[in-house]
């Protein structure tokens, strides 16, 4: 009976601690809800880890090409400071060299406008002469209107109008010229007709006096005009001689001008020159280094024996 008794309890037992269907589903989707949650968390804490990664490796290239460009720009300070050196060494003679320059520019500048102004008033000089040459064309046409070549003193009258004399010159507002000028009025040939100069004028026979006294009024203008004249050439003289001296002088800069700039590019190279004798450090990254062999050029003889062995 007591063995009955406790087979009927523990039945009834076992009975009470059995979960019902419907709580062992609930029980069966709760645990695959956590194991879900749990899948998630563990792909959330991958990609977390993932992102950390690479955020730590993005950082550490920056570093690296920072670190690269600061020495890059140290090595590049040093670089520009020895040139610096350099080109304060050379400084001084580059500004002489280029003070020589400057002032031959200037000077050609200066020459090329004088030229220019005398070549200005040559010209004008050139018309004047001409205008007054006319002049004495008409002077002389003038005398042959008095005395025609018929006229029986025709001969003397001319010898009488065309004869140089010695005289005091009308100077006008040029009264205060030296003794010195007064001798330079006379032309280089007086010399040769100092006779004529000093014989006396004197009406030829058989000449009308009026006519002869018309006929030394024409020579006074004529020689007038030929003092005019005689100024007009040597002031035209003057002037050829002073574009003469703007020439050579011209032709003088012109050859310093070459001569300096031949010697600035010839300093400019050496200049370069020297510069060129620095060392500069070029950044490479190693996709840009390669280790090639000369395949055109003859195999060693050990290879060369390696594949005959193989062949054979």
């Amino acid at each position: 009976g007591l063995a009955a008794l406790l087979v009927v309890v523990g039945a009834s037992l076992e009975t009470e601690g059995r979960p019902s269907e419907a709580e062992a589903e609930e029980r069966e989707a709760h645990r695959r809800r956590l194991e879900i949650e749990r899948e998630a968390l563990r792909q959330q804490q991958a990609e977390t880890v993932t992102a950390f990664d690479e955020a730590v490796y993005e950082l550490r290239r920056e570093r690296l090409k920072l670190e690269a460009d600061l020495n890059a720009a140290s090595l590049r300070l040093i670089l520009l400071y020895r040139e610096l050196q350099l080109l304060n060494e050379m400084a001084r003679r580059d500004a002489a060299l280029n003070g020589r320059l400057d002032k031959a520019r200037a000077d050609k500048a200066a020459v090329v406008s004088a030229l220019s102004e005398c070549k200005e008033k040559l010209a004008e000089k050139k018309s004047e002469i001409d205008a007054w040459q006319e002049k004495d064309v008409l002077i002389l046409n003038e005398f042959h209107g008095l005395v025609p070549e018929s006229h029986a003193a025709h001969a003397a009258l001319l010898k009488i109008f065309k004869r140089k004399i010695k005289r005091n010159r009308r100077r006008g507002d040029e009264e205060a010229e030296s003794d010195e000028s007064d001798e330079s009025d006379y032309d280089e040939d007086e010399d040769s007709d100092m006779d004529e100069e000093e014989e006396e004028d004197t009406c030829p026979v058989g000449c009308d006096q009026t006519l002869y006294d018309k006929v030394i009024e024409l020579r006074e203008k004529r020689l007038d005009q030929e003092d005019v004249l005689n100024d007009f050439q040597k002031a035209l003289e003057d002037l050829r001689k002073t574009h003469d001296r703007h020439q050579q002088r011209q032709r003088q800069i012109d050859r310093e001008l070459t001569g300096t700039n031949n010697e600035i590019t010839s300093f400019q190279k050496e200049k370069q020159g020297r510069l060129n004798q620095f060392d500069v450090v070029v950044s490479l990254t190693l996709s840009q280094l390669m280790c090639a062999r000369n395949s055109l050029g003859p195999k060693p003889p050990a290879a060369e024996g390696e594949g005959e062995g193989e062949g054979e």
